[in-house]
C-alpha cells in the first residue's frame, strides 16, 4: 500500500524516473516501489534494512500487536485509546469515529494479515519482496552495510540484499558499528530521534546519485 502510494505521488508530481532512497521501513517501501513500478525508478539506495528472526517478529509486534490485543480485549474503543493513535486523533478528531465505526473482528483480521507479512521467510529478501523478484530488479542500488551489533537491521540482511540485487553495491555507513544501539540510548537519555544522524549519509548519496544520472551503467 505504501509503495503504491509513493508511486502515485511520484507520478502526480512528474518526478519519475526517480532515485528512490530510504532507511528502515523506508528501505522496504523503496524496494517494493521499484519492484512493483519499475518504470518509475532510476536507482535505489537503502540502509537499516529490517531483518533477522528477532528483528522481523519484533517489527510485526510493534506495528500490529498492541492494536490486536486492544481490539480483542476492549473493542474499537480500546484501539482508539492507544497512545500510538494520539497524534492521528489530535490532528483530525473525526478519526475517532472512523475507528469506532470499524468492526473489531474485521480489524483484527486485517492487522493479523499485515502482521503475518513480517514472519521470517527464507524465500523473501525483505517482507513482501521475494528473492526471485529481487534478482529481477535490475537497478543500480547502493546498500549501506548494517552494524554487526544491530539486532533489528541485521548485517546479514544488508549483505544478502546487496548480493541478490543485480546492480547492488555494498558500502560502509558514515557511523560506527553500534549506531542503532547508541541512537536508542540517546533517545532515552536526551530525547534525540533514532534517525538524527541520517543527514550524514547525504554526501555519499548525492555523489552516487550524480554518478547514476551521468553514467547509469556504472
Amino acid at each position: 500500500m505504501q509503495a503504491d502510494a509513493l508511486a502515485g505521488l511520484l507520478t502526480q508530481l512528474e518526478m519519475m524516473p526517480a532515485v528512490i532512497v530510504g532507511g528502515s521501513g523506508g528501505a522496504r517501501v523503496s524496494l517494493l516501489t521499484a519492484a512493483r513500478h519499475r518504470e518509475l525508478a532510476a536507482a535505489l539506495s537503502m540502509w537499516w534494512i529490517s531483518g533477522g528472526v528477532y528483528g522481523l517478529i519484533t517489527l510485526g509486534t510493534h506495528y500490529c500487536g498492541e492494536n490486536i490485543r486492544a481490539a480483542w480485549t476492549g473493542g474499537m474503543e480500546a484501539v482508539a485509546a492507544l497512545p500510538e493513535w494520539t497524534e492521528v486523533l489530535e490532528r483530525n478528531p473525526s478519526n475517532r469515529q472512523r475507528f469506532l465505526d470499524q468492526d473489531a473482528k474485521e480489524f483484527i483480521a486485517t492487522m493479523e494479515r499485515w502482521m503475518a507479512v513480517y514472519c521470517p521467510n527464507s524465500s523473501d529478501v525483505v517482507p513482501g519482496l521475494s528473492v526471485k523478484d529481487a534478482k529481477a530488479l535490475d537497478l543500480p542500488t547502493l546498500v549501506f552495510r548494517s552494524g554487526g551489533s544491530d539486532p533489528h537491521h541485521t548485517r546479514a540482511t544488508s549483505e544478502q540484499l546487496a548480493d541478490v540485487l543485480p546492480g547492488g553495491r555494498l558500502v560502509e555507513p558514515p557511523w560506527g558499528d553500534r549506531e542503532w544501539i547508541e541512537r536508542g540510548e540517546a533517545r532515552e537519555l536526551r530525547g534525540e530521534g533514532l534517525f538524527a544522524r541520517w543527514p550524514m549519509l547525504a554526501p555519499t548519496l548525492a555523489d552516487w546519485a550524480d554518478d547514476v544520472v551521468t553514467n547509469p551503467t556504472a
